[in-house]
């Protein structure tokens, strides 16, 4: 016996970026993402404040940063919510 469920509409992609980003994140991951997402396309599993999240680096190290945040669908507007929040006071 087998089944196979059909899982894809399961996680929300948020896609941010820019040149304090690292920053912003730091805020909510305990996670150095110099280290752990060193290169172009790594990719790193962790938790973003207690959510489980998968981080994939999109961008070149001379370029502006550019991470896109994987969650599931009912953790994706508190995410979303919290890094607009976490932008107050930053200097941009």
């Amino acid at each position: 016996d087998a089944s196979v469920t059909d899982v894809s509409e399961n996680r929300t992609i948020i896609r941010i970026s820019g040149r304090k980003l690292f920053i912003l994140l730091a805020k909510f991951l305990a996670f150095n993402l110099n280290t752990n997402l060193a290169n172009s396309s790594s990719v790193a599993q962790t938790l973003f404040i207690k959510i489980p999240v998968i981080l994939l680096r999109l961008h070149e190290h001379n370029r502006e940063p550019k991470i896109d945040i994987f969650t599931n669908r009912s953790h994706a507007n508190y995410i979303y919510k919290m890094l607009v929040d976490g932008t107050n006071n930053m200097d941009f």
